[in-house]
């Protein structure tokens, strides 16, 4: 005996939502049909709601990413400033981190000086007495051991002064006058020069020596292979006060290439202070010996 046939094999033929080409439905079919159609419309509303559920947590979940990925250029860029500046920063990291002490610099341009050998350095003196203004332009070789032999004009017109470490000569290139000092006797010496010329002017080795001493040092810079130290305060020699010193010195050899400074200073016998500006350039290191800085005759 067969078995009773299951609704939906009864009306399975007039349900829609299982073929496209459905007969029209029977009044016999129409009751089961409701409740199939109840059924299906029921989860079709389930299944759509989900899915809007689930469009809805996707959306939430974009637009919590979305500030965040606003803010990535934002911080790409930052941190693309910061590459661009450790860069920079690294290319001009020579002229800062490694730049040498200022007590360094010029102890190696001491250590330099006190080398028994001659060095050559064109001098300009600019002065500035009241309304008088004098410029010298002096030519000096100098050795250690208060050493040199310095050429200039001067009011008996060009002339030689020198020093043997003991002694100080002078003698102009014409005439017949000449003279020697001790050179703690020297001032003697300068008057017949008008002044302009101060023996102190001539050891670079005794004025870096009192620059640790009496200023401040700090190197500001390099130029062409040399340091810059400048120095703070002032340097009392004789009859003279050295002020506002520049030095550049060879960051290889320790060589002082140049120096700038000012001078302040009341000679003796003087009714009116001086002031002068000192510019000094190392031209070379000529080979005269011993014997070019004793007294000529």
């Amino acid at each position: 005996m067969n078995a009773p046939l299951e609704p939906e094999d009864r009306f399975g033929a007039h349900d829609d939502s299982l073929a496209d080409d459905a007969a029209p439905p029977t009044d016999a079919a129409r009751p089961w049909l409701a409740k199939q159609r109840f059924v299906h419309g029921m989860l079709r509303a389930l299944n759509t709601a989900d899915a809007d559920a689930r469009e809805a947590r996707v959306q939430a979940v974009l637009d919590r990413l979305q500030p965040r990925a606003r803010r990535w250029p934002i911080a790409l860029m930052a941190a693309a400033a910061v590459v661009l500046a450790l860069l920079t920063a690294w290319r001009f990291w020579p002229d800062f981190a490694a730049m040498p002490h200022a007590e360094a610099m010029v102890a190696r341009a001491l250590a330099n000086l006190a080398q028994p050998i001659d060095r050559a350095f064109e001098l300009r003196v600019d002065v500035e007495r009241g309304a008088r203004h004098v410029e010298r332009k002096v030519e000096v070789v100098m050795r250690p051991g208060r050493r040199f032999v310095a050429t200039l004009e001067g009011p008996l017109g060009k002339m030689q002064v020198g020093c043997d470490g003991e002694r100080v000569w002078l003698r102009p290139q014409t005439g017949t006058f000449k003279m020697d000092v001790p050179y703690a006797e020297a001032r003697r010496l300068t008057e017949r020069m008008g002044d302009v010329l101060d023996l102190g002017y001539l050891d670079l080795e005794q004025l870096l020596r009192r620059l640790p001493q009496d200023t401040e040092l700090r190197s500001v810079g390099r130029e062409d292979g040399c340091v810059r130290v400048e120095a703070t305060g002032t340097v009392a020699l004789r009859n003279l006060e050295v002020r506002s010193i520049s030095v550049l010195v060879d960051d290889q050899t320790g060589m002082v290439r140049a120096i700038e400074a000012t001078a302040l200073g009341k000679p003796e016998g003087a009714r009116k202070a001086l002031e002068a500006r000192l510019r000094y350039r190392h031209t070379g290191d000529p080979a005269l010996g011993d014997d070019a800085y004793r007294r000529p005759w």
